[in-house]
């Protein structure tokens, strides 16, 4: 039931669908949990992930500034899987040929199925012969590195998928995590055989042990949480609250991102004079509102953080308020190159 059963990281190279590339292993009994794809390599391996999977990215692995994983994390002995972006940069690092495509391709395509390999074990052509999958890429691998078999090709893309088996490197150009490409989850069952990973893993037994680790790192002190009303604050300020109680104090942070009218719906819910930051709340509203929030956290997986699903109960909480000028930031790109 724990994420010691084996876990899967994935690296985000500013994909819109990295997002969904973990959710689709954690539907399957499996942790995974997103990282940064400038996060040191390091500390992944020695936390004892069973494998890797590298998302799809805005950008051309050739052009400057391009960002790549080490080139060791194909030597390091785990299974790695990579998807359109990460199957570029696997060819482009283990010495394959990426160059732009000659038509770029969004949407719709079939693939032609050629060799064999455990990852395409079970995908079976359709009527036509081919495979229906979903395409997002405007460059392609030309030619795969040395050691790896071509599995698959379109018109258009000479190698849409590719294997090397005695490595457990593999790599797909398009993406088997959306529902347009309707084998995809069959591939993610085959990594996950590969990666032999026990499919015992459950949100319910995620949450307990969160919060027992919580409460073990907190021993007996205060926390301070910053509150946005975003899936992420929400689910750690009902996580942290499970484990320690009224240990845990929550300040609103208005980020000017939320809906309209919930802003005022949070400062409704209790009185923000200075003599009553420390005062509790009169109303569960707020609360209320973030739990409604943790019910979408098991699609939604915050990188290198935590997430849960519904707790049982709403308990009160201590608010503050404070305004924030933080700046929203810039939107993620999509996987597209443009």
């Amino acid at each position: 039931m724990s994420a010691s059963a084996g876990k899967i990281a994935v690296l985000d190279f500013g994909g819109q669908y990295t997002q969904l590339i973990a959710r689709r292993v954690r539907d399957m009994s499996v942790y995974s949990e997103i990282f940064s794809c400038t996060h040191p390599l390091e500390p992944i391996l020695a936390a004892g992930y069973k494998g890797i999977i590298l998302s799809g990215g805005p950008s051309s692995v050739y052009e400057d500034g391009a960002p790549l994983p080490p080139k060791a994390l194909f030597a390091a002995g785990i299974p790695v899987l990579g998807i359109c972006y990460g199957m570029q940069a696997m060819g482009y690092l283990m010495g394959g040929h990426v160059v732009p495509a000659e038509r770029r391709e969004y949407g719709k395509a079939e693939i032609t199925l050629q060799g064999s390999s455990r990852l395409l074990q079970g995908v079976e052509p359709e009527a036509t012969g081919r495979v229906t999958v979903w395409m997002s890429h405007g460059d392609t691998v030309l030619r795969p590195p040395k050691g790896f078999t071509a599995l698959a090709q379109t018109a258009n893309c000479p190698v849409a998928a590719m294997a090397d088996e005695d490595r457990r490197l593999y790599a797909v150009q398009f993406h088997p995590e959306v529902v347009h490409t309707p084998q995809g989850q069959k591939i993610f069952e085959n990594f996950l055989a590969i990666c032999e990973v026990s499919r015992t893993w459950s949100m319910a037994g995620f949450i307990d042990s969160t919060v027992e680790s919580i409460r073990a790192q907190v021993n007996g002190q205060r926390v301070l949480c910053a509150l946005s009303g975003g899936v992420d604050s929400a689910v750690t300020a009902v996580l942290v609250h499970r484990a320690i109680g009224e240990q845990l104090t929550c300040m609103y942070v208005d980020n000017g991102l939320m809906r309209k009218g919930e802003g005022d719906l949070a400062r409704a819910s209790r009185s923000f004079t200075p003599s009553a930051m420390h005062s509790r709340s009169t109303s569960s509203t707020w609360m209320q509102l973030a739990n409604s929030l943790v019910l979408s956290a098991g699609s939604r997986i915050p990188s290198s953080s935590v997430s849960a699903s519904a707790p049982s109960s709403s308990p009160s909480s201590r608010t503050r308020h404070a305004s924030s000028a933080t700046s929203p930031g810039s939107p993620r790109a999509p996987c597209t190159p443009t």
